[in-house]
């Protein structure tokens, strides 16, 4: 699959991208660069990275606070709500200063789609539905993948609105 673009209303400067680890992976830098992006965001666990690219776990050392930011979530899996609603916060925040980040977890469809979800959730003024659709017309296949990644994401969306018309 490829490096796919998804849509930010038009006064957020940034560029936000889902993908798949198998597009990122193998060359780290060369996916940065083949969208003008700033920054890889990797929700995989060290687990899932040494078992396809392990050598991509010494490019996230070396590059984290640079180009890189971890934040992991199991396969199928949420992490805490908290540390999650930060995490959107802080990738809406980045995309806002006008960065190009890229998402990615293992195939780009579940764990990076609530990342991506919950940055168009604090951006944007927009119901949940309306930003599922807009992921996935972007990315197709995109999720949540599971009814528990559906209910964090629900919840979380509705918290991360609630911010945004405080800080607006």
């Amino acid at each position: 699959m490829p490096i796919d673009r998804i849509p930010l209303p038009d006064m957020v400067a940034g560029r936000l991208y889902a993908t798949g680890f198998t597009d990122v992976g193998p060359d780290p830098d060369a996916a940065l660069a083949s969208v003008g992006a700033d920054v890889l965001l990797c929700l995989l666990t060290d687990h899932d990275i040494s078992l396809r690219y392990p050598d991509f776990l010494g490019w996230l050392e070396r590059h984290t606070g640079g180009r890189a930011w971890r934040f992991r979530i199991d396969d199928g899996d949420v992490a805490e709500d908290d540390a999650t609603a930060t995490m959107a916060l802080e990738l809406a925040d980045r995309l806002r200063a006008g960065q190009g980040v890229v998402t990615h977890c293992g195939a780009g469809i579940g764990r990076t789609s609530l990342a991506c979800g919950l940055a168009r959730a604090a951006l944007a003024d927009e119901d949940l539905a309306e930003t599922l659709a807009i992921v996935r017309a972007a990315r197709p296949g995109a999720g949540p993948e599971n009814p528990l990644q559906r209910a964090h994401l629900e919840r979380l969306a509705a918290r991360l609105r609630g911010v945004r018309a405080m800080a607006g």
